[in-house]
């Protein structure tokens, strides 16, 4: 079974608790993460590498969509969960996996959930093909050697039955 670790960064405690609490009824998911703000997200996400960030868009100093702008394309898959739905076009902007609006039901965020555990395994995946490519291409030319040693071996071997051949046609 594949397992997520995830952070949840919301100014609001009530609603960052809900949303740590549904990620916490998820048997893949292992770890969940919480902090107040952008700039303690920052620093979780750097220190733990969670696969996914549920963030919330309007935190002090910092947005949500400032600090999804900021991460990595190989950095955690976002998904925002708001009050504002004004933002829905920036989020999908910084490639966002889903856009919760508060209030939610349950179902509703199990979806963004899947969605965002979906990518996260599609991205494994393309990262397993990659080293997979990679290891398949170091190996073939220890492959080819190998497939040359056994060529030479069965040519000096047929070469030394041509040779007794003839030694034991010539005996006669």
């Amino acid at each position: 079974m594949t397992r997520f670790r995830v952070l949840v960064a919301d100014d609001e405690p009530l609603a960052r608790g809900m949303v740590a609490t549904l990620l916490r009824d998820d048997e893949e998911v292992d770890d969940v993460l919480e902090c107040g703000d952008a700039k303690a997200a920052r620093a979780l996400i750097a220190a733990h590498h969670p696969d996914i960030v549920f963030l919330d868009i309007e935190m002090p100093e910092v947005t949500g969509l400032d600090l999804a702008e900021d991460l990595s394309d190989g950095g955690p898959i976002v998904v925002f969960v708001t009050a504002f739905s004004r933002y829905a076009t920036d989020a999908f902007e910084v490639d966002a996996s889903d856009y919760v609006l508060k209030p939610f039901t349950d179902e509703r965020f199990a979806e963004a959930l899947q969605r965002a555990k979906r990518r996260v395994r599609e991205r494994r995946l393309g990262e397993l093909a990659n080293q997979l490519a990679s290891l398949s291409s170091e190996l073939r030319p220890a492959e080819a050697r190998a497939v040359e040693e056994r060529r030479e071996r069965r040519r000096r071997l047929s070469e030394a039955a041509r040779v007794q051949a003839q030694r034991s046609h010539h005996a006669c």
